[in-house]
């Protein structure tokens, strides 16, 4: 018996209308930006893996670069003649000895 959209106890139809509208979520709008997060999350895992694939190769060539250290300090220990250590003096090796 009472009247739907111009009834007094209503209220403003169209302010509860557009209320009502602003409130929705698109799902459209959700599915991009679970998206976009969903490529961030990649991009960094691959990231991470690039880093670590740095670190990797820099600690290969430390160890690399301690061997050859190594060795060469035993070399010119023992006082064997090495292509680094060939036209070096005495006073030379000695000091490379220190240094290594």
């Amino acid at each position: 018996m009472q009247r739907v959209l111009t009834n007094s106890n209503v209220g403003d139809l169209r302010t509860k209308v557009k209320d009502t509208v602003s409130c929705y979520k698109s799902p459209f709008a959700e599915a991009a930006i679970w998206i976009k997060g969903e490529m961030l999350d990649i991009q960094g895992m691959i990231d991470a893996m690039k880093g670590r694939e740095k670190v990797m190769k820099r600690q290969i060539d430390a160890e690399s670069k301690r061997r050859d250290a190594q060795t060469e300090l035993e070399d010119l220990s023992l006082g064997k003649t090495t292509l680094t250590s060939f036209w070096k003096s005495k006073s030379g090796k000695e000091k490379d000895i220190l240094n290594l």
